[in-house]
């Protein structure tokens, strides 16, 4: 993967906080769309790691997948009931 330069990211991300299209910031800063969607992507996934409400609960997710078997409807409602984390499907 191609290294994005910190000016292009900032410059990426003001765009779309301003309401932009992907498609439009890929025409203004003639960069691919791919690029575009990669740094917003990168963005999402640390914001995601970082926010407070999720606290870490890797080691206990392995168990709770073993006692509902698999069963994503189930393990979102133990988190939802054990632990209060709602976990929304994705759009």
């Amino acid at each position: 993967m191609a290294m994005i330069a910190e000016e292009l990211r900032q410059s990426i991300l003001t765009l779309n906080k301003q309401g932009r299209a992907l498609r439009d910031i890929s025409r203004i800063l003639k960069v691919s769309r791919n690029a575009v969607r990669r740094v917003l992507r990168h963005r999402e996934s640390r914001s995601r790691q970082n926010h407070p409400k999720h606290p870490a609960i890797g080691p206990q997710l392995a168990e709770i997948y073993r006692r509902c078997r698999g069963n994503g409807v189930r393990i979102q409602e133990i988190l939802k009931d054990e632990h209060g984390i709602e976990v929304r499907r994705a759009p």
